[in-house]
């Protein structure tokens, strides 16, 4: 058995937890306090995504519902406590065709904005998408162009204001050629933070009032390679 991609949500635990005796499949594990770990989706179900291939970035958890990418058909799929869980995103045309990962739910629970991979005519494009986490259907561009390819040797993190009509005011925050950018995330307090190789060596950044602000500049790694989705190594 192993196990990856820890989530915690308030006192809830959640993990993955490949098993062999079960063909290999990825099963959302949820530990709460009084109940003990319970598998957080039925038989048959596993979350596991092949964007770039190599996956990662699976599921996210809001409260008792669980978001994941199904391996057998890629699609993203809501599950909630003692319910099978329904699909979120429309069947593609082509077997496998529409990928997704990484996502992450809006603060009312409302909307999941994700990575899309889509394979057409033997060429994958990736693009920033929107979906609806309640309703489901067929998801929004939000973002297109850029690759959102590996990103160990090039970056740039970007920050735009989200509202009824899409994006606005987007802005590059970081980054560049020779700049490697990874796991970008919001403090409590909304101060953004992530990694960058800028000085050589992987280390943590914030945004500050004169830009970023190397928070323990070390001559250390706080980070790998971005294999796969879903790395949390701060």
């Amino acid at each position: 058995m192993s196990l990856g991609q820890l989530e915690v949500d308030g006192e809830r635990v959640y993990w993955l937890e490949g098993r062999p005796s079960e063909g290999g499949r990825q099963v959302v594990v949820r530990w709460a306090p009084g109940d003990g770990p319970s598998d957080a989706v039925g038989e048959g179900w596993s979350a596991r995504t092949t964007v770039h291939e190599y996956g990662g970035g699976a599921y996210v958890v809001s409260g008792d519902t669980v978001f994941f990418s199904h391996f057998a058909d890629q699609r993203l799929y809501r599950a909630e406590p003692d319910q099978q869980p329904r699909p979120l995103t429309p069947e593609p045309a082509e077997s496998m065709g529409s990928r997704y990962a990484d996502a992450r739910v809006s603060p009312d629970g409302r909307e999941l904005v994700c990575v899309r991979e889509r394979h057409m005519d033997g060429v994958a494009v990736n693009d920033i998408v929107l979906v609806d986490a309640v309703n489901g259907g067929e998801p929004s561009e939000l973002v297109s162009g850029a690759d959102f390819f590996m990103p160990w040797d090039g970056t740039e993190l970007w920050v735009a204001e989200f509202g009824d009509d899409g994006l606005a005011g987007a802005q590059r925050i970081a980054g560049g050629p020779e700049e490697s950018i990874s796991q970008p995330r919001w403090s409590p307090d909304g101060v953004l933070h992530w990694v960058s190789d800028r000085t050589g060596w992987w280390n943590l950044y914030a945004e500050g009032g004169d830009g970023a602000e190397a928070l323990a500049p070390l001559d250390a790694e706080f980070t790998g390679p971005d294999w796969i989705f879903g790395q949390s190594t701060y």
